[in-house]
């Protein structure tokens, strides 16, 4: 039921946690966390019609008679329940998710995690991780449906972290674990620069950068 993206947010849920998920669609990932052994989980949505769908789906289960699910119709995490110590924020621009966490910013700072997953403008949100404070604890890069998606586990830690602009731009943790998905981004990201670039030096850079990072992947592998 669930994709490889999201299958992979689920490895950061553990049964002992109580999870919120905002933007929750159809309810899959809420679903494979109440299997998992989840018995607290808040699902969050702007919209009605997502909501009504993800309780549509959730009454098919049969494991609901010990388990405790609340629908919220709500933006972000601005309602969420106060023994909530997991949120999934998935599928959404950078940006947007910032903007979630900053809203409900002292609702944040009290969870165990955060994981997201951002389809565009991931390095907006990893800047503004790290200057609001979370420390990115873990890190996933997943390739789905021939699309690329990184995921992000955030904690709130009081530290501002200092990186690099390559580490903003790819993750901290995505660049030392190098991922077979990764890797594969960076040898097409590498081929298409290559096609393109005529004398670029914004893009010669970047490919001077990809270059640099996939010798560092050769080396480790020797």
């Amino acid at each position: 039921m669930l994709s490889k993206r999201l299958n992979k947010v689920l490895t950061y849920i553990n049964n002992t946690d109580k999870l919120v998920d905002v933007g929750c669609d159809h309810g899959y990932l809420a679903i494979e966390a109440i299997n998992k052994g989840v018995k607290l989980v808040q699902l969050v949505d702007n919209k009605t019609m997502p909501l009504d769908c993800a309780k549509h789906n959730l009454e098919k289960l049969n494991r609901l008679q010990d388990v405790e699910v609340i629908f919220t119709l709500a933006s972000g995490l601005t309602k969420i329940d106060d023994r909530i110590n997991v949120a999934t924020i998935c599928g959404m621009g950078g940006d947007l998710i910032a903007q979630i966490i900053e809203e409900s910013f002292e609702k944040t700072k009290a969870l165990d995690s955060l994981i997201l997953q951002a389809n565009t403008k991931v390095e907006h949100l990893r800047l503004y991780l790290i200057n609001k404070g979370f420390t990115i604890i873990d890190e996933s890069f997943i390739k789905d449906k021939n699309k690329y998606y990184p995921i992000i586990v955030a904690k709130y830690s009081g530290a501002v972290s200092k990186l690099t602009s390559t580490q903003i731009k790819y993750g901290p943790i995505i660049l030392i674990k190098k991922e077979d998905d990764f890797i594969d981004y960076l040898n097409n990201r590498l081929v298409h620069l290559n096609n393109i670039c005529k004398n670029n030096q914004k893009l010669l850079n970047e490919i001077k950068e990809i270059e640099e990072i996939m010798k560092d992947e050769t080396c480790g592998n020797n």
